[in-house]
């Protein structure tokens, strides 16, 4: 599987920067039918058809890790892209 690895830092508390993650899960699940479960107050896990992967939130900075499937690999790029854009969004 290849894989996407992204850290963002923000200045957000705790409590905020969990709602903003579960707000970017939430959309991928009724977009893509992804499933996510919470592990702890600090650790979001995913999963989909074609992809796996983990948002990580610790104090100030929040980090993605996404496994794609051979399937996904030619799209690295744009769900990169992606993937930095809604951080922007929810994480500046």
């Amino acid at each position: 599987m290849a894989g996407i690895v992204k850290v963002k830092k923000h200045s957000l508390d705790q409590d905020t920067a969990r709602e903003r993650a579960e707000e970017i899960v939430k959309k991928l699940e009724s977009k893509y039918g992804i499933k996510y479960s919470w592990k702890g107050d600090d650790r979001l896990s995913f999963e989909g058809k074609g992809a796996k992967g983990t948002v990580e939130l610790n104090q100030g900075e929040v980090k993605v890790s996404v496994d794609l499937s051979f399937l996904l690999k030619p799209m690295k790029g744009k769900i990169e892209q992606a993937i930095d854009d809604q951080f922007d969004k929810k994480f500046s």
